[in-house]
């Protein structure tokens, strides 16, 4: 980033976790033509953070570890979705135009999948971001419109042994 970025309309915040790249005079920042990187980081903080882990704010997040370990008819595993959509409803007031779909079919395998079809305003580009959570990893996968593609978190989440 050169001295006179410092003020720059086309950055929008620092990358998170901050980081300094060699011959830079501060953090990394993103642009604004990469905003996407941004709401994917706060949906993926909101979806793992688990409640209470945030002092300043008790209910701040999902916490879709501990859904893991749940029953497919349980009340916290069908009520996800809309836990989802009202956390980005309250924490991420900006995403007004977002779809949350939960397969929750390999629970009993400890196995959850969570897909957040998104758009952002400014290019009207439909965003998707789908996370895989198993018992010792979390899988994140961001890409552009998925229309076309035939990949069901099914899919995915039978390839995740």
């Amino acid at each position: 980033m050169a001295a006179d970025d410092i003020k720059d309309p086309r950055f929008v915040t620092s990358m998170f976790p901050l980081a300094i790249t060699d011959g830079s005079i501060g953090f990394d920042s993103i642009r604004r033509d990469e905003v996407r990187k941004v709401i994917n980081s706060h949906l993926k903080m909101l979806l793992l953070t688990n409640p209470g882990e945030i002092i300043s704010d008790s209910k701040f997040g999902v916490g879709l570890y501990k859904h893991l370990f749940l029953l497919e008819n349980e009340p916290q595993i069908l009520n996800l979705q809309n836990r989802i959509e009202s956390q980005i409803s309250k924490y991420l007031p900006y995403l007004n135009n977002f779809r949350v779909i939960i397969d929750s079919s390999k629970v009993l395998e400890n196995k959850l999948a969570v897909r957040i079809l998104y758009v952002i305003s400014e290019t009207m580009r439909e965003e998707t971001l789908d996370f895989i959570v198993t018992e010792d990893s979390t899988t994140t996968i961001a890409s552009g419109t998925t229309s076309d593609s035939l990949v069901t978190l099914g899919d995915i989440l039978s390839e995740r042994s």
